[in-house]
Protein backbone atom coordinates (compact mmCIF):
# COMPACT_ATOMS: atom_id res chain seq x y z
CA UNK A 1 0.00 0.00 0.00
CA UNK A 2 2.82 2.22 0.96
CA UNK A 3 5.17 1.43 -2.49
CA UNK A 4 1.84 1.77 -4.43
CA UNK A 5 1.33 5.42 -2.42
CA UNK A 6 4.63 6.73 -3.38
CA UNK A 7 4.39 5.83 -6.67
CA UNK A 8 1.41 7.39 -7.47
CA UNK A 9 2.82 10.78 -5.72
CA UNK A 10 5.72 10.51 -8.06
CA UNK A 11 2.96 9.96 -11.01
CA UNK A 12 1.09 13.33 -9.68
CA UNK A 13 3.91 15.14 -9.56
CA UNK A 14 5.80 14.19 -12.92
CA UNK A 15 2.16 14.92 -14.53
CA UNK A 16 2.41 18.48 -13.13
CA UNK A 17 6.32 19.34 -14.05
CA UNK A 18 5.10 18.20 -17.35
CA UNK A 19 1.92 20.20 -17.68
CA UNK A 20 4.72 23.06 -16.24
CA UNK A 21 7.28 22.69 -19.03
CA UNK A 22 5.20 21.69 -21.88
CA UNK A 23 2.29 20.58 -23.22
CA UNK A 24 2.79 17.32 -25.56
CA UNK A 25 6.63 15.98 -24.37
CA UNK A 26 6.39 17.77 -21.18
CA UNK A 27 3.38 15.51 -20.17
CA UNK A 28 4.65 11.84 -22.01
CA UNK A 29 7.93 12.52 -20.25
CA UNK A 30 5.99 13.01 -16.21
CA UNK A 31 4.34 10.81 -17.28
CA UNK A 32 6.70 8.39 -18.31
CA UNK A 33 8.97 8.97 -15.44
CA UNK A 34 6.75 8.98 -12.77
CA UNK A 35 4.53 5.91 -13.68
CA UNK A 36 7.98 4.16 -14.35
CA UNK A 37 9.68 4.62 -10.66
CA UNK A 38 6.06 4.57 -8.97
CA UNK A 39 6.39 0.60 -10.43
CA UNK A 40 9.33 -0.07 -9.35
CA UNK A 41 8.76 1.29 -5.85
CA UNK A 42 5.18 -0.49 -6.51
CA UNK A 43 7.60 -4.01 -6.35
CA UNK A 44 10.22 -3.50 -3.84
CA UNK A 45 6.95 -2.69 -1.53
CA UNK A 46 4.67 -5.82 -2.88
CA UNK A 47 8.16 -8.06 -2.00
CA UNK A 48 8.41 -6.71 1.41
CA UNK A 49 4.80 -7.28 2.35
CA UNK A 50 5.22 -10.72 1.17
CA UNK A 51 7.95 -11.16 3.95
CA UNK A 52 6.15 -9.73 6.56
CA UNK A 53 3.19 -12.21 5.69
CA UNK A 54 5.53 -15.19 5.92
CA UNK A 55 6.58 -14.17 9.40
CA UNK A 56 2.87 -13.47 10.34
CA UNK A 57 1.74 -17.29 8.94
CA UNK A 58 4.90 -18.73 10.94
CA UNK A 59 4.19 -16.74 13.99
CA UNK A 60 0.57 -17.96 13.87
CA UNK A 61 1.46 -21.48 13.62
CA UNK A 62 4.46 -21.44 16.17
CA UNK A 63 1.44 -20.03 18.67
CA UNK A 64 -1.17 -22.29 18.11
CA UNK A 65 1.83 -25.14 18.24
CA UNK A 66 2.42 -24.32 21.85
CA UNK A 67 -1.08 -23.96 22.76
CA UNK A 68 -1.73 -27.40 21.60
CA UNK A 69 1.54 -28.56 23.56
CA UNK A 70 -0.02 -26.76 26.72
CA UNK A 71 -2.73 -29.07 26.39
CA UNK A 72 -2.87 -32.49 28.13
CA UNK A 73 -3.13 -35.61 26.14
CA UNK A 74 -6.18 -37.61 27.59
CA UNK A 75 -5.02 -40.73 29.39
CA UNK A 76 -6.45 -44.20 28.52
CA UNK A 77 -9.82 -45.14 29.65
CA UNK A 78 -8.22 -47.59 32.33
CA UNK A 79 -6.00 -44.95 34.17
CA UNK A 80 -8.17 -41.97 33.84
CA UNK A 81 -10.51 -43.49 36.34
CA UNK A 82 -7.64 -44.83 38.76
CA UNK A 83 -6.66 -40.92 38.51
CA UNK A 84 -9.58 -39.39 39.37
CA UNK A 85 -10.58 -42.39 42.02
CA UNK A 86 -7.15 -41.13 43.67
CA UNK A 87 -7.75 -37.50 43.21
CA UNK A 88 -11.24 -37.67 44.87
CA UNK A 89 -9.55 -40.00 47.92
CA UNK A 90 -6.36 -37.85 49.32
CA UNK A 91 -7.26 -38.67 52.97
CA UNK A 92 -6.00 -42.17 52.21
CA UNK A 93 -2.53 -41.31 52.01
CA UNK A 94 -1.40 -40.81 55.45
CA UNK A 95 -0.17 -37.17 56.71
CA UNK A 96 3.46 -37.13 57.43
CA UNK A 97 4.25 -36.87 61.09
CA UNK A 98 6.45 -33.56 62.58
CA UNK A 99 6.22 -31.81 58.55
CA UNK A 100 6.48 -27.68 58.99
CA UNK A 101 3.07 -26.54 59.52
CA UNK A 102 1.43 -24.79 56.60
CA UNK A 103 2.46 -27.54 54.38
CA UNK A 104 -0.26 -29.59 52.67
CA UNK A 105 1.64 -32.57 51.07
CA UNK A 106 0.94 -35.91 51.62
CA UNK A 107 3.68 -38.09 52.72
CA UNK A 108 4.80 -41.51 51.48
CA UNK A 109 2.68 -44.27 53.44
CA UNK A 110 5.10 -46.64 56.24
CA UNK A 111 6.34 -49.35 54.56
CA UNK A 112 8.51 -52.71 54.68
CA UNK A 113 10.80 -54.83 52.59
CA UNK A 114 13.46 -57.56 53.04
CA UNK A 115 14.14 -58.05 49.13
CA UNK A 116 18.00 -57.65 49.78
CA UNK A 117 21.11 -60.12 50.54
CA UNK A 118 20.00 -62.21 54.03
CA UNK A 119 16.88 -60.45 54.14
CA UNK A 120 13.79 -62.52 55.57
CA UNK A 121 10.07 -61.07 56.64
CA UNK A 122 6.47 -61.41 55.53
CA UNK A 123 4.98 -58.12 55.68
CA UNK A 124 1.49 -59.15 56.58
CA UNK A 125 -0.13 -56.09 56.66
CA UNK A 126 0.91 -52.29 57.50
CA UNK A 127 -1.60 -49.89 59.33
CA UNK A 128 -1.76 -45.96 60.66
CA UNK A 129 -4.25 -44.35 62.28
CA UNK A 130 -1.96 -41.20 62.32
CA UNK A 131 -1.10 -41.93 66.49
CA UNK A 132 0.68 -45.58 65.56
CA UNK A 133 2.25 -47.07 62.72
CA UNK A 134 1.61 -51.25 63.35
CA UNK A 135 3.92 -53.81 61.03
CA UNK A 136 1.54 -57.31 61.36
CA UNK A 137 4.73 -59.27 59.76
CA UNK A 138 6.12 -62.65 60.10
CA UNK A 139 9.03 -64.98 59.18
CA UNK A 140 9.69 -67.22 56.53
CA UNK A 141 11.06 -70.63 56.87
CA UNK A 142 13.77 -72.42 54.99
CA UNK A 143 13.22 -75.18 52.71
CA UNK A 144 12.06 -78.51 54.55
CA UNK A 145 15.35 -80.54 55.42
CA UNK A 146 14.71 -83.91 54.23
CA UNK A 147 16.61 -87.03 55.72
CA UNK A 148 17.91 -85.44 58.75
CA UNK A 149 15.85 -82.97 60.68
CA UNK A 150 12.54 -83.43 58.69
CA UNK A 151 11.01 -79.69 59.29
CA UNK A 152 11.36 -76.67 57.78
CA UNK A 153 13.62 -74.08 60.06
CA UNK A 154 13.10 -70.51 60.75
CA UNK A 155 14.21 -68.12 63.39
CA UNK A 156 16.26 -65.48 61.29
CA UNK A 157 14.66 -62.21 60.41
CA UNK A 158 16.30 -59.21 58.79
CA UNK A 159 14.34 -55.70 56.82
CA UNK A 160 14.06 -52.68 56.60
CA UNK A 161 11.45 -49.92 57.21
CA UNK A 162 10.95 -46.86 55.17
CA UNK A 163 9.06 -43.56 55.44
CA UNK A 164 8.94 -43.81 59.30
CA UNK A 165 10.78 -40.79 60.38
CA UNK A 166 9.29 -39.19 63.22
CA UNK A 167 6.10 -41.89 63.09
CA UNK A 168 5.33 -44.11 66.09
CA UNK A 169 5.76 -47.51 64.99
CA UNK A 170 5.10 -50.67 66.55
CA UNK A 171 6.76 -53.70 64.96
CA UNK A 172 5.20 -57.63 66.03
CA UNK A 173 6.17 -60.77 64.44
CA UNK A 174 3.42 -63.10 64.66
CA UNK A 175 5.14 -66.19 64.27
CA UNK A 176 7.84 -66.55 67.12
CA UNK A 177 6.18 -69.97 68.80
CA UNK A 178 6.76 -72.07 65.05
CA UNK A 179 10.45 -70.77 65.25
CA UNK A 180 13.18 -73.51 65.78
CA UNK A 181 14.18 -72.22 69.33
CA UNK A 182 11.47 -69.92 70.12
CA UNK A 183 12.36 -70.36 74.09
CA UNK A 184 15.89 -68.16 72.59
CA UNK A 185 12.85 -64.99 72.38
CA UNK A 186 13.00 -64.38 76.17
CA UNK A 187 15.10 -61.50 76.92
CA UNK A 188 16.03 -60.95 73.56
CA UNK A 189 16.38 -57.41 72.15
CA UNK A 190 16.00 -57.13 68.08
CA UNK A 191 18.86 -55.51 66.87
CA UNK A 192 18.54 -52.23 64.85
CA UNK A 193 20.76 -49.55 62.32
CA UNK A 194 20.39 -46.73 60.59
CA UNK A 195 23.24 -47.32 58.43
CA UNK A 196 24.01 -50.96 58.74
CA UNK A 197 27.07 -50.37 60.33
CA UNK A 198 26.47 -49.61 64.09
CA UNK A 199 23.70 -52.09 65.29
CA UNK A 200 22.09 -51.40 68.90
CA UNK A 201 19.45 -52.77 70.72
CA UNK A 202 15.72 -52.10 70.82
CA UNK A 203 13.78 -53.61 73.62
CA UNK A 204 11.57 -56.17 72.64
CA UNK A 205 9.04 -58.26 74.66
CA UNK A 206 7.47 -61.60 73.73
CA UNK A 207 3.46 -61.13 74.00
CA UNK A 208 1.99 -65.24 75.07
CA UNK A 209 0.06 -66.37 76.34
CA UNK A 210 1.82 -69.91 77.88
CA UNK A 211 5.07 -71.02 78.66
CA UNK A 212 7.67 -72.58 76.83
CA UNK A 213 8.73 -76.41 77.45
CA UNK A 214 12.19 -76.63 78.12
CA UNK A 215 14.51 -78.42 76.05
CA UNK A 216 17.75 -80.04 76.22
CA UNK A 217 20.44 -79.70 74.02
CA UNK A 218 23.61 -82.05 73.23
CA UNK A 219 26.25 -81.02 71.68
CA UNK A 220 24.92 -78.21 69.27
CA UNK A 221 21.60 -80.61 68.73
CA UNK A 222 23.06 -83.70 67.72
CA UNK A 223 19.86 -85.66 68.09
CA UNK A 224 19.04 -88.67 65.90
CA UNK A 225 16.21 -89.49 63.81
CA UNK A 226 14.24 -90.56 66.62
CA UNK A 227 14.28 -87.14 67.89
CA UNK A 228 14.31 -84.94 64.77
CA UNK A 229 11.60 -82.66 64.14
CA UNK A 230 10.79 -82.36 68.32
CA UNK A 231 13.01 -79.68 68.89
CA UNK A 232 10.53 -76.38 69.59
CA UNK A 233 7.28 -77.94 70.52
CA UNK A 234 6.31 -74.38 72.21
CA UNK A 235 2.27 -74.92 72.72
CA UNK A 236 0.05 -71.97 71.50
CA UNK A 237 2.35 -71.40 68.53
CA UNK A 238 -0.41 -69.08 67.05
CA UNK A 239 -0.80 -66.84 70.05
CA UNK A 240 3.13 -65.85 70.94
CA UNK A 241 4.28 -62.46 69.26
CA UNK A 242 7.71 -60.41 69.79
CA UNK A 243 6.73 -56.85 69.75
CA UNK A 244 8.74 -53.86 69.84
CA UNK A 245 8.73 -50.21 69.78
CA UNK A 246 10.23 -47.14 68.91
CA UNK A 247 9.77 -43.53 67.06
CA UNK A 248 12.66 -43.73 64.61
CA UNK A 249 15.14 -40.65 64.12
CA UNK A 250 15.35 -41.54 60.07
CA UNK A 251 13.34 -41.99 57.21
CA UNK A 252 14.59 -45.87 57.15
CA UNK A 253 15.72 -48.73 59.65
CA UNK A 254 17.10 -51.73 59.93
CA UNK A 255 16.49 -54.57 61.77
CA UNK A 256 17.73 -58.28 62.56
CA UNK A 257 18.31 -60.64 64.50
CA UNK A 258 21.62 -60.07 65.06
CA UNK A 259 24.08 -58.21 63.08
CA UNK A 260 23.99 -58.79 59.32
CA UNK A 261 26.81 -59.87 58.01
CA UNK A 262 25.98 -60.07 54.03
CA UNK A 263 28.13 -61.79 51.33
CA UNK A 264 29.26 -58.17 49.93
CA UNK A 265 30.99 -57.77 52.81
CA UNK A 266 32.42 -61.52 52.55
CA UNK A 267 33.71 -60.75 49.09
CA UNK A 268 35.51 -57.54 50.06
CA UNK A 269 37.21 -58.96 53.02
CA UNK A 270 38.28 -62.40 51.54
CA UNK A 271 39.61 -59.77 48.05
CA UNK A 272 41.25 -57.39 50.87
CA UNK A 273 42.85 -60.85 52.69
CA UNK A 274 44.03 -62.33 49.38
CA UNK A 275 46.04 -59.26 48.36
CA UNK A 276 48.38 -59.70 51.19
CA UNK A 277 51.64 -61.09 51.45
CA UNK A 278 51.59 -65.03 52.61
CA UNK A 279 48.23 -65.02 52.24
CA UNK A 280 46.19 -67.52 49.42
CA UNK A 281 42.82 -68.13 48.19
CA UNK A 282 41.38 -70.99 46.60
CA UNK A 283 38.13 -72.05 45.50
CA UNK A 284 36.87 -75.14 46.55
CA UNK A 285 33.83 -75.34 44.00
CA UNK A 286 30.55 -73.83 43.32
CA UNK A 287 27.38 -74.09 45.54
CA UNK A 288 24.18 -75.17 44.32
CA UNK A 289 23.35 -71.31 43.59
CA UNK A 290 26.95 -70.81 41.99
CA UNK A 291 28.65 -69.15 44.08
CA UNK A 292 32.26 -69.70 45.37
CA UNK A 293 33.02 -71.54 48.73
CA UNK A 294 36.20 -69.71 49.58
CA UNK A 295 38.97 -70.78 51.84
CA UNK A 296 42.01 -68.52 52.63
CA UNK A 297 45.33 -70.17 53.75
CA UNK A 298 48.00 -68.60 55.59
CA UNK A 299 51.22 -69.66 57.65
CA UNK A 300 54.11 -72.31 56.34
CA UNK A 301 54.20 -74.49 59.63
CA UNK A 302 53.66 -78.53 59.66
CA UNK A 303 50.88 -78.28 62.15
CA UNK A 304 47.35 -78.18 60.13
CA UNK A 305 44.68 -75.88 61.71
CA UNK A 306 41.14 -75.50 60.66
CA UNK A 307 38.42 -72.70 61.25
CA UNK A 308 35.38 -73.51 59.30
CA UNK A 309 32.31 -70.49 60.21
CA UNK A 310 28.54 -70.29 59.54
CA UNK A 311 27.42 -73.97 58.55
CA UNK A 312 24.27 -71.98 59.75
CA UNK A 313 23.99 -68.88 57.70
CA UNK A 314 21.37 -67.45 59.82
CA UNK A 315 24.45 -67.49 62.77
CA UNK A 316 26.39 -64.58 61.21
CA UNK A 317 28.44 -63.86 64.70
CA UNK A 318 30.05 -67.10 63.42
CA UNK A 319 31.33 -64.97 59.90
CA UNK A 320 32.39 -62.27 62.25
CA UNK A 321 34.85 -64.27 64.26
CA UNK A 322 36.42 -65.19 61.40
CA UNK A 323 37.34 -62.34 60.25
CA UNK A 324 38.71 -61.08 63.80
CA UNK A 325 40.70 -64.14 63.59
CA UNK A 326 42.17 -63.25 59.86
CA UNK A 327 42.88 -59.95 60.49
CA UNK A 328 44.71 -60.82 63.43
CA UNK A 329 46.92 -63.73 61.55
CA UNK A 330 47.47 -60.98 58.70
CA UNK A 331 48.82 -58.60 61.42
CA UNK A 332 52.57 -58.07 60.76
CA UNK A 333 53.57 -56.50 63.67
CA UNK A 334 51.99 -58.78 65.40
CA UNK A 335 54.29 -61.07 67.38
CA UNK A 336 52.12 -64.16 68.42
CA UNK A 337 50.36 -64.06 64.77
CA UNK A 338 54.12 -64.64 63.29
CA UNK A 339 55.06 -67.32 65.63
CA UNK A 340 51.65 -69.38 64.88
CA UNK A 341 52.10 -68.83 61.40
CA UNK A 342 55.88 -70.42 61.69
CA UNK A 343 54.68 -73.21 63.58
CA UNK A 344 51.20 -74.34 61.51
CA UNK A 345 49.51 -73.63 57.96
CA UNK A 346 46.07 -71.96 58.96
CA UNK A 347 43.38 -72.42 56.80
CA UNK A 348 40.19 -70.66 56.76
CA UNK A 349 36.52 -71.38 55.49
CA UNK A 350 34.72 -67.84 56.57
CA UNK A 351 31.45 -69.04 55.23
CA UNK A 352 30.27 -73.23 55.14
CA UNK A 353 27.55 -71.81 53.67
CA UNK A 354 26.96 -69.08 51.28
CA UNK A 355 23.67 -69.92 49.74
CA UNK A 356 21.84 -69.85 52.86
CA UNK A 357 23.34 -66.80 53.74
CA UNK A 358 22.53 -64.54 50.73
CA UNK A 359 19.11 -66.28 50.56
CA UNK A 360 18.38 -65.28 54.70
CA UNK A 361 18.20 -68.83 56.02
CA UNK A 362 18.25 -69.63 59.51
CA UNK A 363 20.12 -72.77 59.31
CA UNK A 364 19.91 -74.78 55.33
CA UNK A 365 21.65 -74.26 52.23
CA UNK A 366 19.95 -73.91 48.66
CA UNK A 367 18.02 -77.45 48.63
CA UNK A 368 17.34 -77.43 52.59
CA UNK A 369 20.29 -79.26 53.79
CA UNK A 370 21.23 -78.82 57.53
CA UNK A 371 25.20 -78.38 57.11
CA UNK A 372 25.91 -79.49 60.34
CA UNK A 373 24.18 -82.91 60.14
CA UNK A 374 26.06 -83.74 56.23
CA UNK A 375 29.54 -84.93 57.68
CA UNK A 376 28.89 -88.75 58.19
CA UNK A 377 26.11 -91.25 56.08
CA UNK A 378 24.34 -93.76 57.94
CA UNK A 379 23.29 -91.70 61.00
CA UNK A 380 19.85 -91.20 59.82
CA UNK A 381 18.43 -94.70 58.30
CA UNK A 382 19.79 -95.12 54.62
CA UNK A 383 21.15 -91.18 54.30
CA UNK A 384 24.47 -90.61 52.48
CA UNK A 385 25.91 -87.83 53.28
CA UNK A 386 28.05 -85.41 51.99
CA UNK A 387 27.12 -85.10 48.43
CA UNK A 388 27.11 -82.67 45.38
CA UNK A 389 23.71 -82.75 44.75
CA UNK A 390 22.84 -81.91 48.46
CA UNK A 391 25.32 -80.67 50.49
CA UNK A 392 28.79 -79.83 47.97
CA UNK A 393 29.60 -77.29 50.89
CA UNK A 394 30.85 -80.03 53.18
CA UNK A 395 31.66 -82.18 50.42
CA UNK A 396 34.56 -79.67 49.35
CA UNK A 397 35.74 -78.94 52.76
CA UNK A 398 35.84 -82.94 53.68
CA UNK A 399 37.87 -83.18 50.64
CA UNK A 400 40.24 -80.90 51.13
CA UNK A 401 40.81 -82.14 54.97
CA UNK A 402 41.29 -85.42 53.52
CA UNK A 403 44.10 -83.85 51.28
CA UNK A 404 45.93 -81.69 53.74
CA UNK A 405 44.93 -83.52 57.04
CA UNK A 406 44.19 -82.08 60.53
CA UNK A 407 45.48 -81.22 63.94
CA UNK A 408 42.75 -78.75 64.95
CA UNK A 409 39.05 -77.81 63.47
CA UNK A 410 37.27 -75.18 64.66
CA UNK A 411 33.83 -74.91 64.12
CA UNK A 412 32.10 -71.67 64.54
CA UNK A 413 28.57 -71.66 65.28
CA UNK A 414 25.92 -69.12 67.80
CA UNK A 415 23.79 -70.40 70.57
CA UNK A 416 19.76 -68.85 70.60
CA UNK A 417 19.53 -69.67 74.53
CA UNK A 418 22.64 -69.86 76.59
CA UNK A 419 23.86 -66.18 77.50
CA UNK A 420 27.51 -67.42 77.08
CA UNK A 421 30.64 -68.05 74.35
CA UNK A 422 31.82 -72.03 75.45
CA UNK A 423 32.81 -75.05 73.30
CA UNK A 424 30.90 -78.23 72.66
CA UNK A 425 33.88 -80.99 72.72
CA UNK A 426 33.36 -84.38 70.93
CA UNK A 427 33.38 -86.09 74.30
CA UNK A 428 31.26 -89.18 72.81
CA UNK A 429 32.72 -90.70 69.79
CA UNK A 430 33.80 -93.89 69.55
CA UNK A 431 37.50 -93.04 69.78
CA UNK A 432 37.22 -90.54 72.70
CA UNK A 433 40.19 -91.46 74.90
CA UNK A 434 42.12 -89.11 77.80
CA UNK A 435 44.68 -87.40 75.86
CA UNK A 436 42.11 -86.19 73.67
CA UNK A 437 40.11 -84.80 77.31
CA UNK A 438 43.41 -83.45 78.49
CA UNK A 439 43.72 -81.30 74.86
CA UNK A 440 40.08 -79.83 75.47
CA UNK A 441 40.76 -79.12 78.88
CA UNK A 442 43.53 -77.26 78.07
CA UNK A 443 42.86 -75.68 74.62
CA UNK A 444 39.42 -74.30 76.66
CA UNK A 445 41.77 -72.92 79.65
CA UNK A 446 43.80 -71.43 77.25
CA UNK A 447 41.02 -69.78 75.88
CA UNK A 448 39.64 -68.45 79.24
CA UNK A 449 42.95 -66.69 79.44
CA UNK A 450 43.07 -65.36 75.93
CA UNK A 451 40.09 -63.48 76.62
CA UNK A 452 37.37 -62.69 79.28
CA UNK A 453 34.67 -63.34 76.95
CA UNK A 454 35.00 -66.94 76.81
CA UNK A 455 34.38 -69.71 79.43
CA UNK A 456 33.80 -72.87 80.71
CA UNK A 457 30.49 -73.95 82.83
CA UNK A 458 27.66 -72.69 80.37
CA UNK A 459 27.00 -74.95 77.57
CA UNK A 460 25.41 -78.49 76.52
CA UNK A 461 25.04 -81.48 78.24
CA UNK A 462 27.85 -83.94 77.08
CA UNK A 463 27.01 -87.03 75.07
CA UNK A 464 27.57 -90.38 76.68
CA UNK A 465 30.44 -92.31 75.40
CA UNK A 466 29.35 -93.87 71.82
CA UNK A 467 26.60 -92.34 71.28
CA UNK A 468 27.88 -88.72 69.42
CA UNK A 469 25.59 -87.95 66.44
CA UNK A 470 29.37 -88.40 63.54
CA UNK A 471 27.04 -86.44 61.44
CA UNK A 472 27.74 -83.57 63.04
CA UNK A 473 31.51 -81.50 61.62
CA UNK A 474 33.36 -81.90 65.06
CA UNK A 475 32.27 -85.25 65.84
CA UNK A 476 33.13 -86.22 62.51
CA UNK A 477 36.18 -84.82 62.07
CA UNK A 478 37.73 -85.91 65.81
CA UNK A 479 36.53 -89.70 64.69
CA UNK A 480 38.31 -89.78 61.32
CA UNK A 481 41.51 -87.69 61.96
CA UNK A 482 41.87 -88.14 66.03
CA UNK A 483 42.70 -84.62 66.35
CA UNK A 484 41.40 -81.71 68.57
CA UNK A 485 37.52 -80.77 67.16
CA UNK A 486 35.35 -78.19 69.05
CA UNK A 487 32.22 -76.63 68.21
CA UNK A 488 32.76 -72.53 69.74
CA UNK A 489 28.89 -71.33 70.47
CA UNK A 490 28.41 -67.73 70.51
CA UNK A 491 25.20 -66.16 71.95
CA UNK A 492 22.45 -64.34 70.27
CA UNK A 493 21.67 -62.10 73.23
CA UNK A 494 24.96 -61.16 75.39
CA UNK A 495 27.66 -62.58 77.19
CA UNK A 496 27.23 -63.15 81.17
CA UNK A 497 29.15 -61.25 81.92
CA UNK A 498 29.63 -58.68 81.21
CA UNK A 499 26.13 -57.20 80.03
CA UNK A 500 26.43 -54.45 77.11
CA UNK A 501 23.16 -53.22 76.93
CA UNK A 502 23.40 -50.72 74.14
CA UNK A 503 24.88 -53.50 71.97
CA UNK A 504 24.79 -57.13 73.55
CA UNK A 505 26.91 -59.81 72.06
CA UNK A 506 27.90 -57.90 68.80
CA UNK A 507 29.96 -57.97 65.40
CA UNK A 508 32.92 -56.30 66.97
CA UNK A 509 32.95 -58.43 70.23
CA UNK A 510 32.97 -61.68 68.10
CA UNK A 511 35.99 -60.13 66.04
CA UNK A 512 37.63 -59.92 69.38
CA UNK A 513 37.00 -63.47 70.27
CA UNK A 514 38.13 -64.59 67.34
CA UNK A 515 41.41 -62.88 67.52
CA UNK A 516 42.17 -63.93 71.19
CA UNK A 517 42.09 -67.79 69.17
CA UNK A 518 45.56 -66.74 68.42
CA UNK A 519 46.71 -66.68 71.86
CA UNK A 520 44.75 -70.04 72.67
CA UNK A 521 46.01 -72.17 69.80
CA UNK A 522 50.02 -70.93 70.51
CA UNK A 523 49.25 -71.71 74.17
CA UNK A 524 48.10 -75.56 73.17
CA UNK A 525 50.75 -76.07 70.55
CA UNK A 526 52.81 -78.58 72.62
CA UNK A 527 49.66 -80.93 73.06
CA UNK A 528 48.76 -80.18 69.55
CA UNK A 529 52.10 -81.38 68.36
CA UNK A 530 51.82 -84.42 70.55
CA UNK A 531 48.54 -85.87 69.24
CA UNK A 532 48.75 -89.55 68.00
CA UNK A 533 46.77 -89.47 64.48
Amino acid sequence: VKARALGWGYASDGLGLGLGSGLGLGVGLGLGLGLGFGCRCAARGAFRGLSLMRQLLLGVLLLRTSTALRQPKPLPPQFARAFTQAKATPTDIPQAVGTSSGSDKMAAPPGASSTFDAGNILVKDITDDGEEAVFRLAIKPDPFTHGTDKRSHMQWFYFRADNVQGRRCRFVIENIGECSYAAGFEGFNTVASYDREDWFRVPSALDKQKAFQPMTRFNSDAVTAATAGKLSAAPGAEETHLVWSMTPEQNTVWFAYWTPYDWERHMKVTAELAALPGFTHVNLGPTLDGRTMDMLITGTGPLNIWLGARQHPGESMAEWLAEGFLRRLADPHDPKAKELLRIATVRVVPNMNPDGSVRGHLRTNAAGANLNREWWGGVYDDYEAPTLERSPEVYYVMRALEEYGCDAYIDVHGDEIIEANFFAGSEGIPRWNDDMQRLLDHFSEAYVRASPDFQIGLGYEKDLPGEANLSVCSNAIAQKFGCLAVTLEQPFKDACPPHDDRYGWSGPRAMRLGAALVDALLDTRELLESQEK
